[in-house]
């Protein structure tokens, strides 16, 4: 991930998430791009709620709309004091669908 702070200077970082959502059936895999309001990537790390939609036959299409969470269940707020949000929508291989809303956890690891 790559993301420009309000000073200017570019941060670099990893992430990787887990999650519990639904309903959904079937396996895929997904590459899928990402934007946000963010303004520093430790603002995506932590909780959030997803919202998605996915639909795969050999091959198909993925979309993901997360708000990020305090722990005590209040938006992440940016500089500008907007509710952080990520919107993630791609594409991939396998046999699935799924419509749903969920929690997940996103650990960030900034490399700079």
């Amino acid at each position: 991930m790559a993301s420009k702070n309000p000073d200017g200077d570019w941060k670099f970082g990893l992430s990787s998430s887990v999650g519990l959502g639904g309903p959904a059936a079937g396996l895929a895999g997904d590459v899928s791009y990402l934007r946000s309001n963010a303004d520093d990537l430790g603002q995506l790390g932590g909780l959030g709620l997803d919202k998605s939609v996915s639909a795969h036959c050999y091959g198909g299409l993925t979309a993901n709309h997360e708000s990020a969470l305090n722990y005590n269940g209040t938006a992440v707020r940016n500089s500008r004091k907007e509710p952080v949000w990520a919107t993630s929508y791609g594409g991939g291989v396998g046999v699935q669908a799924g419509l749903g809303v969920g929690l997940n956890y996103t650990e960030m690891v900034i490399l700079n």
